[in-house]
């Protein structure tokens, strides 16, 4: 840490800088893993303030950055050498023909040798296992590699402050935040574009944007009354986009119609029992885009009449709220393969070789893919009134009353259709703003947050004081 101070005539301005660095050889090396996994952080910034004007206008300022290289050890269970050529006759559970036997699944004829013809193994399935590194040793969990998640940030503030007169202060601040996170695949070239097991697939990069503008006024009306007004704003942007967003991959292993928009574009997610997921691909949760904006306003007075300080005010919230994410399949599609289709109904005897062989013949237990057809995006205002009584009882005993009601107006989408309810009567889907419906369809103002805190401070002696409270606070109901 280094201070500095600058001396312009009469005018100092302050100053400091600072870094610190940190890197992986004061670590322990993970448990079962051969290598420590690169890392680096280092943090660095400064901060520098003085007046611009003697005793009326003053500026300050910071920066803060970090650069965080976190080196991560990834052990993981991939298919073995013999499993990708169908080759399960070192497993104890026998692999059974799909295409033999009853469509219950009862008499179905195990494969030779309980190995897989090559003319029988799905050439979609052959793409994809050539995706996959080869393992770095024996057993279940077959692989070790290291991998190296980049997250840098940036973040600075800007204060200016203005003595406009003797009874008025003016303050604006801007504060601004980013973050790129970069978490690569373990498989393919460019970032990792085939995906696989790391993170439970959420691999790509993360910007994320935060924006905080604020002005302020404050005005001493007399020595006892004095008012502060506050306009604010606070924005987060983030999204999420995995590694092989653009490409095509799905529709050049066979995989028709999957990238229908750039919210599509990539590789079909793979998962199979018994060995970590994806096998290949990446999370349903990406891509993502999401925002909120904060508007808020606040005016607060203070009034001290005698042992009384009066506080009163009121807080006005405006939340716009915007997620775009399907996460319940994936926007790219995902196939699931489990033991049943290479088992019969007469051996029990399964195991994660049946889950593979399924995968090698195309024969998927789920699938289902997300598609995004609108973004969601709520609306909310919020209003908040107060007042409290600093009440100087005894010079021993001080009270602290106070009432808060809490107005939430009814949540609502910012499209026509953004929210739906479930009609059990007749089983149909009711969508708000359309139709007979009303844009909150159905959910209420909540008016009745009524919120009443009571505090007392009782001083024994000089060295001893007691405090105790009450108060309530409503959780909102959002209720139809």
């Amino acid at each position: 840490m280094v201070n500095v101070t600058l001396r312009s005539g009469t005018n100092d301005w302050h100053g400091s800088a600072f870094e610190f660095h940190r890197n992986e050889n004061i670590q322990a090396r993970q448990v079962f893993a051969s290598t420590k996994a690169p890392t680096t952080y280092n943090q660095f910034g400064g901060t520098l303030g003085g007046p611009i004007a003697k005793n009326k206008m003053f500026i300050f300022g910071d920066y803060q950055g970090s650069r965080d290289h976190l080196g991560q050890v990834n052990l993981r269970r991939i298919p073995s050498v013999p499993f990708r050529a169908g080759d399960f006759s070192a497993e104890s559970e026998k692999v059974y023909d799909p295409l033999t036997g009853n469509p219950d699944g009862s008499g179905r004829t195990a494969f030779a040798n309980n190995q897989i013809p090559n003319s029988r193994i799905s050439p979609i399935a052959k793409s994809i296992v050539g995706f996959i590194n080869q393992p770095t040793g024996p057993g279940q969990v077959n692989l070790d590699q290291n991998s190296v998640r980049i997250k840098n940030i940036d973040a600075f503030d800007v204060k200016y402050d203005w003595v406009v007169s003797d009874a008025g202060r003016l303050t604006v601040r801007y504060s601004y935040q980013e973050a790129e996170v970069l978490d690569c695949g373990l498989y393919g070239p460019n970032c990792g574009i085939y995906g696989g097991p790391r993170n439970n697939g959420l691999l790509g990069t993360g910007p994320a944007r935060t924006q905080s503008p604020m002005i302020s006024y404050s005005h001493i009306f007399s020595p006892t009354f004095i008012w502060e007004g506050r306009f604010g704003i606070v924005r987060n942007r983030n999204d999420a986009i995995n590694a092989d967003a653009g490409l095509k991959t799905s529709e050049e292993i066979g995989i028709p119609g999957v990238k229908i928009d750039e919210w599509t574009s990539g590789l079909t997610e793979i998962r199979i029992n018994g060995f970590d997921r994806p096998v290949v691909g990446f999370s349903p949760s990406l891509p993502w885009a999401r925002s909120v904006t904060f508007f808020g306003i606040v005016n607060n007075f203070t009034k001290t009449l005698g042992n009384h300080i009066v506080r009163f005010g009121m807080d006005v919230r405006r939340e716009r709220n915007d997620l775009l994410q399907t996460q319940t399949f994936n926007p790219r599609g995902r196939f699931e393969f489990e033991q049943e289709q290479t088992g019969t109904l007469e051996d029990n005897s399964r195991g994660r070789a049946n889950a593979f062989a399924s995968f090698l013949l195309d024969r998927p237990d789920t699938n289902g893919r997300d598609i995004a057809v609108q973004f969601p995006a709520r609306r909310e205002l919020i209003w908040n009134w107060y007042a409290q009584d600093k009440w100087n009882v005894t010079p021993k005993l001080t009270l602290d009353i106070g009432l808060r009601w809490e107005a939430e107006l009814a949540s609502h989408p910012r499209f026509p259709g953004g929210y739906s309810n479930y009609n059990y009567f007749n089983n149909t889907l009711e969508l708000a703003g359309i139709g007979s419906n009303d844009i909150a369809n159905g959910v209420r103002d909540d008016w009745v947050g009524i919120a009443p805190r009571l505090g007392i401070v009782y001083r024994l002696n000089d060295k001893t004081v007691v405090r105790t409270g009450y108060g309530i606070s409503y959780i909102p109901r959002r209720m139809g």
